[in-house]
């Protein structure tokens, strides 16, 4: 019998450059059972995501170099990995980014500052795991 507490929910990957954030994001759902992994920059996440190809992908809108939305678009030309949710995490406006979000292939986008059970929501959501009551 499989230990349900002990089997991973699924790969996720945090592309932040602000180690806190993606610290806090990786806490949160490690402890609810996914398997977290992380990227401090564009370069680094795309890479990472290209040989762990994860179940789901956070990714921070502003970084150096190469930024959130260009680095989702370069996720997407990749086929196995053109389906994998991106949610963006922004202190940004989400009504000033709603269209940036969608036409770069994101999924959705979660506001800093966010609760533990607003990830932990968003995720279900994307992974298709919320039941129809909520």
């Amino acid at each position: 019998m499989v230990d349900k507490e002990k089997s991973p929910k699924g790969k996720i990957l945090v592309i932040d450059d602000d180690k806190m954030m993606a610290s806090v994001v990786e806490n949160v759902l490690s402890h609810e059972g996914y398997q977290i992994y992380t990227a401090t920059d564009g370069k680094d996440g795309f890479e990472k995501a290209t040989e762990l190809k994860p179940d789901l992908i956070f990714m921070d809108i502003n970084m150096p170099e190469m930024d959130g939305y260009e680095t989702t678009m370069k996720l997407k030309s990749v086929s196995e990995l053109e389906s994998t949710p991106v949610i963006y995490i922004s202190g940004l406006n989400p009504e000033s980014e709603a269209n940036k979000v969608f036409m770069t292939g994101g999924a959705s986008m979660i506001t800093k500052p966010f609760t533990n059970s607003q990830l932990i929501d968003v995720v279900k959501l994307a992974m298709g795991a919320v039941s129809k009551n909520i």
